[in-house]
């Protein structure tokens, strides 16, 4: 079952109205897709061993197929692709928590990403984050008055206000039906639109609850049901600090802990047009 059921709303996901924005990409995940959709398997005979390669020509027309798709649905005229440092080098790494995405380190990933990045930044306007992540560079970047962002990470599109494009198309299973399979919908890609509170609670929200997916612990054991008893949207950032700080206290860490946390959730250290990162530090 699909939430597209209509002709007019198919149409509304396929091509939106043109404007004069550029659609300011996080395009890591369309890389990292596109080798991994066109990556295979070849057994090598010396060595006895099945290899992975890539096919270079068709993971560039495979990102560029989802390229072009966004420019439709966005209405956007121009576009700028975002890639992130190496993870080893990022600030997060080499400045707050060498642990960060360590738990990553047991994955393998898709042949041909670098190679594919460096295909795509000479084939649009594009910019390699230096020490930091795309989702840096897009928030740094981002004008209201300028550009569509356009990403899939939550954590990205709820950093700042605005009406931004999520590319995340997905499946949403809801159970199981009688023959033991489970029924799902498909949920579309969307706009989504973010006020001023809700971009200057989330950074609060991100530190106490962490994020698994990059390593990052939080106040272990405080979920989004108790977190409401320490912040909430209707508190001032330094009334959210000071919960954020007893959130960490009531699981026995500290507000050192708190502090480096924040550090590694938050998308709002680096200045892209002086190329310096500055470490959030509570303000009092």
């Amino acid at each position: 079952m699909s939430i597209l059921d209509n002709e007019e709303q198919i149409e509304a996901y396929f091509k939106n109205e043109p404007n004069n924005k550029i659609a300011l990409i996080d395009a890591d995940t369309i890389a990292y897709n596109a080798c991994l959709a066109c990556e295979y398997e070849q057994y090598n005979t010396e060595t006895g061993e099945d290899e992975f390669h890539q096919d270079l020509q068709a993971a560039f027309e495979h990102a560029q197929g989802k390229i072009e798709l966004i420019m439709e649905q966005t209405g956007c005229a121009l576009l700028e692709l975002n890639f992130s440092a190496s993870s080893k080098n990022t600030f997060r790494v080499t400045q707050v928590d060498s642990t960060y995405k360590a738990n990553r380190d047991c994955m393998r990933y898709p042949t041909g990403l670098k190679e594919l990045k460096e295909m795509l930044c000479k084939a649009y306007p594009s910019e390699i984050g230096i020490e930091v992540e795309a989702d840096d560079l897009v928030v740094s970047k981002y004008d209201p008055d300028v550009y569509i962002l356009v990403a899939m990470d939550k954590d990205v599109i709820n950093s700042v206000a605005g009406k931004h494009w999520n590319y995340y198309q997905r499946a949403a299973y809801s159970g199981m039906t009688k023959q033991g399979m489970k029924s799902y919908e498909s949920i579309p890609a969307a706009f989504v639109e973010v006020s001023e509170t809700t971009a200057a609670y989330w950074p609060f929200y991100q530190c106490i609850t962490g994020d698994s997916t990059d390593g990052i612990p939080g106040a272990k054991g405080v979920g989004p049901a108790k977190l409401k008893n320490f912040i909430s949207e209707t508190k001032t950032p330094k009334e959210n600090w000071a919960g954020v700080v007893k959130a960490y206290e009531s699981v026995g860490q500290s507000e050192i802990d708190a502090i480096i946390n924040m550090r590694l959730v938050n998308m709002h250290q680096y200045n892209h047009l002086t190329k310096e990162i500055t470490l959030w530090t509570p303000k009092d």
